[in-house]
């Protein structure tokens, strides 16, 4: 046997093991190439079904969402425009919305907490503070709010609903609709406008100031020696 034929010979059996190289890495790789293949080719269908299962499974916190709207209706006036935040994310405007709202109660509590801090040190240069508080900032606020007649007893609980529905939209997978997000945000901004003209001057102060002491748990939080 010559050089000549040992080089085919080599060149033959090179060939044969790529070969079955390759028919092996197919064998394994069929699989996964086919997944591969189809989830490509059938992305679409894939995403409208996923969106679809997913409507389903939070359907009924949907229609939770539209019928504690329902129960709101009427308690607030309408309003005209609607804004293109609503158009373009009806979910982000339900989040923004209740937002605002969480910031003109932090603007009105802010105020309260350095009236009380110039009446109770009022030579101190260092009294002035943002008003803070973790979780629901809004809350400490509504008992005087309703006790100077901002807040009627049905926007006391329009908040809590408000507050609820602002929480589902945030952590769940829910769609809100464009007409539900325009119904929720002409609550919030209702309620908005009631607190943003309600105008603390020294006489309403003196108002708030008494209600707070007579209430212990409001001057615990207040930092306001009680009555008694």
């Amino acid at each position: 046997m010559n050089i000549t034929t040992d080089f085919w010979i080599l060149i033959v059996e090179c060939i044969k093991y790529i070969v079955s190289t390759l028919l092996m890495i197919l064998r394994y790789a069929a699989w996964p190439i086919m997944i591969v293949f189809i989830a490509i080719h059938y992305k679409g269908i894939f995403e409208n079904v996923l969106k679809r299962a997913t409507r389903l499974g939070w359907g009924n916190a949907e229609i939770e969402f539209r019928e504690a709207l329902d129960d709101l209706d009427g308690q607030s006036d309408k309003n005209d425009g609607v804004d293109y935040l609503i158009k373009s994310s009806p979910n982000w405007a339900v989040i923004s919305s209740f937002r605002d709202f969480e910031l003109i109660c932090e603007e009105k509590s802010t105020e309260i907490t350095n009236r009380i801090l110039d009446k109770q040190s009022p030579n101190s240069e260092s009294n002035h503070r943002v008003f803070h508080r973790p979780g629901a900032i809004f809350m400490p606020l509504l008992p005087i709010l309703k006790e100077m007649d901002v807040f009627s007893a049905l926007d006391i609980e329009a908040v809590s609903t408000l507050r609820k529905l602002r929480n589902n939209v945030a952590h769940s997978a829910m769609e809100v609709t464009e007409n539900d997000a325009k119904r929720y945000v002409d609550q919030c901004a209702e309620l908005t406008k009631k607190i943003d003209s309600f105008k603390i001057d020294d006489h309403t102060f003196d108002k708030i100031y008494e209600f707070i002491k007579s209430d212990e748990r409001l001057s615990r939080f207040w930092q306001v020696k009680a009555m008694g």
